[in-house]
C-alpha cells in the first residue's frame, strides 16, 4: 500500500514540476532583463527573496504586455509608440494577469508543492520496498511469493482500486496535455455537472443491491421538477412548493414499490411502463412547454462553502455520506443487502420482503427528488424531456463502480467513482476540444470496456 500511495505522490510531483516549468517559460527569458534593469548581474544573483519577487513580478508584466502587444499587431510592447495605445495595452495586461492569478487551482498548488510531494514520494516507497524485503525473508520464499500474489490479485481485483488508478492516470495525462484541466476552477466545475447525477446514481445503487432497478428516475425527476417549477410560478412560497414535489416523489417511489412487491414483476420492465406514466403526468402539467424556477432556486448554486464548494456539491456529497451510513451501518441496510444477495433466504430468515422493497423505492424516489432540486438550481428551467437519460447514465456509474445486477454486491464508494469517472471523461473531451459525435463514440467505448472488466470474476466463476 505504501509503495502505490508512493507511486501516486511521485506522479503528481511529476505533474507540479511539469505545470512549474511552463509556468516559468513564459517569463524565463524577461527575468534576466529586468534584474539586469535593478543593477543586479542576473536572477541568479540575486540573494533576497523579496528582490527576487519583485523581478518575477515585473517580468510576468512585461510578458503579458508583450503578449496583448502581439495581439495588437506589434512584435513587442517597447515597439507601441502611442501613448494611448500603451495605457491600453497596460489596462489589459493588468486585467490578463488578474483573472489567471485568480485561478490558483490544483494546477497551481502541485507546482508550488512538487518537492514536498517527491520527498514524501521517495520515502513512502523506500519504506514500502523496505517493509516488503523484511516480510519476504521472513517466511519460505514459494509460500511467500504465494501469498504477495493472492494479495496483489486481491488488491487490482478491487473495481474501486482499478477505478482510483484509472481516474489519477486519466488526470495526469489530461493534465499534462492541457493544464487548464486541472485548475480548481475545473476540477469544481466537473463536481457540478456530476451533482445531478451523483445523487441519482446513489438512488440506483441502493436499488441494485437490493436486487431492484429503476428506469423510471429521469422521468420522475422531470415530473418533480415540473410540479414545483408550476407551483414557483404561481406564487407558492419555496418551501411548500418543495415539500409538494418531495411528497410526489416520494408517492412515485411507493407506487413503483408496491407494484414491484405485489406483482412480483421483472423491476426493469414495471419501472419502465411507470417512467412513461411519469412522463404522460409532466406533460400534462407543463404542456410541453418550458417552466421556470424564477430564481428561487439560485442559493443552491451562488452560496458557496469557504468560496470554494457549491451548496448543490455538498448535498451530493451529503447524499453519498448518508447512503454509507444506511447500507453498512444500518440493520434495515444490511436486511436489504441480504435481500438482494438471496430473496428466498432472507424471507425464510424472518426479513418482510415486500415490505422492505416499498421502503427502498419509497427512499429512492426521495433521493430523486433532491436530483430535481439541483437539476432546477443548475438550469433555473424545466420541461417534461428534461430527465431523459439520466436513469441509463446512474444505472451505468453504478455499474462501472463495481455494483452488479444480480444484487447483494457493490458498494457507495465504488459507485461514487463510477460517476466521477463519467464527468471527468465527459470534461476531459470538452477540454481536449473533441469533436461532439467522436465524444460520443468514445464515451460509449469507455464505458462498454469498464462494464465488461468489471463482469470478468462473474464470467471466471460461471466456467
Amino acid at each position: 500500500m505504501l509503495i502505490l500511495v508512493g507511486l501516486a505522490l511521485f506522479v503528481l510531483a511529476t505533474v507540479g514540476e511539469s505545470i512549474q516549468r511552463s509556468n516559468w517559460s513564459a517569463i524565463s527569458g524577461y527575468v534576466d532583463e529586468i534584474a539586469a534593469e535593478m543593477g543586479y548581474e542576473s536572477y541568479d544573483a540575486i540573494d533576497d527573496a523579496d528582490a527576487k519577487e519583485e523581478v518575477r513580478q515585473a517580468a510576468l508584466l512585461l510578458a503579458a504586455q508583450d503578449a496583448v502587444a502581439v495581439s495588437h499587431g506589434y512584435k513587442r510592447f517597447s515597439k507601441v509608440k502611442d501613448e494611448a495605445e500603451q495605457e491600453q495595452i497596460r489596462a489589459e495586461a493588468l486585467e490578463y494577469i488578474a483573472n489567471n492569478a485568480g485561478e490558483s487551482g490544483f494546477g497551481s498548488a502541485l507546482a508550488a508543492a512538487w518537492r514536498p510531494l517527491l520527498i514524501v514520494s521517495i520515502v513512502l516507497l523506500a519504506c514500502g520496498t523496505a517493509l516488503t524485503l523484511a516480510e519476504r525473508r521472513k517466511k519460505p520464499g514459494a509460500a511467500q511469493r504465494g501469498l504477495t500474489k493472492n494479495r496483489l490479485r486481491g488488491f487490482l481485483g478491487d473495481q474501486r482500486v482499478l477505478l482510483v488508478i484509472f481516474i489519477v492516470l486519466l488526470v495526469v495525462v489530461v493534465g499534462l496535455i492541457n493544464p487548464k484541466f486541472v485548475k480548481l476552477t475545473n476540477i469544481i466545475a466537473i463536481f457540478q455537472q456530476t451533482a445531478v447525477l451523483g445523487i441519482l446514481t446513489m438512488a440506483q445503487c441502493m436499488l441494485l443491491i437490493s436486487g431492484g432497478i429503476d428506469l423510471s428516475m429521469g422521468n420522475m425527476m422531470a415530473l418533480v421538477g415540473v410540479l414545483v417549477a408550476t407551483l414557483l410560478m404561481q406564487d407558492v412560497p419555496l418551501g411548500l412548493a418543495v415539500l409538494a414535489g418531495m411528497g410526489a416523489a416520494a408517492l412515485c417511489g411507493l407506487f413503483n414499490g408496491v407494484i414491484i412487491a405485489k406483482s412480483g414483476c421483472i423491476p426493469l420492465i414495471i419501472t419502465l411502463g411507470t417512467g412513461k406514466i411519469f412522463y404522460g403526468i409532466s406533460l400534462l402539467i407543463c404542456g410541453g412547454s418550458f417552466l421556470q424556477f424564477k430564481g428561487k432556486l439560485d442559493f443552491m448554486r451562488k452560496i458557496q462553502l469557504y468560496n470554494v464548494l457549491p451548496l448543490m456539491v455538498i448535498f451530493m456529497l451529503t447524499i453519498v455520506l448518508l447512503m454509507h451510513v444506511l447500507l453498512n451501518k444500518t440493520k434495515f441496510g444490511r436486511r436489504i443487502v441480504a435481500i438482494g444477495g438471496n430473496e428466498k433466504n432472507a424471507f425464510l430468515s424472518g426479513i418482510n420482503v415486500d415490505l422492505y422493497k416499498i421502503i427502498t423505492y419509497c427512499i429512492g424516489g426521495l433521493i430523486v427528488s433532491i436530483a430535481a432540486l439541483v437539476l432546477g438550481a443548475r438550469l433555473d428551467s424545466i420541461t417534461a424531456t428534461a430527465g431523459n437519460g439520466y436513469e441509463t447514465d446512474a444505472l451505468v456509474a453504478a455499474i462501472i463502480g463495481g455494483v452488479t445486477f444480480e444484487g447483494g454486491r457493490g458498494t457507495v464508494f465504488g459507485a461514487f467513482l463510477g460517476c466521477l469517472l463519467t464527468g471527468i471523461i465527459s470534461n476531459a473531451l470538452d477540454i481536449l476540444g473533441v469533436d461532439a459525435y467522436v465524444k460520443v463514440v468514445i464515451s460509449g467505448a469507455i464505458i462498454v470496456g469498464a462494464v465488461v472488466l468489471s463482469n470478468i470474476d462473474s464470467l471466471r466463476k460461471k466456467r
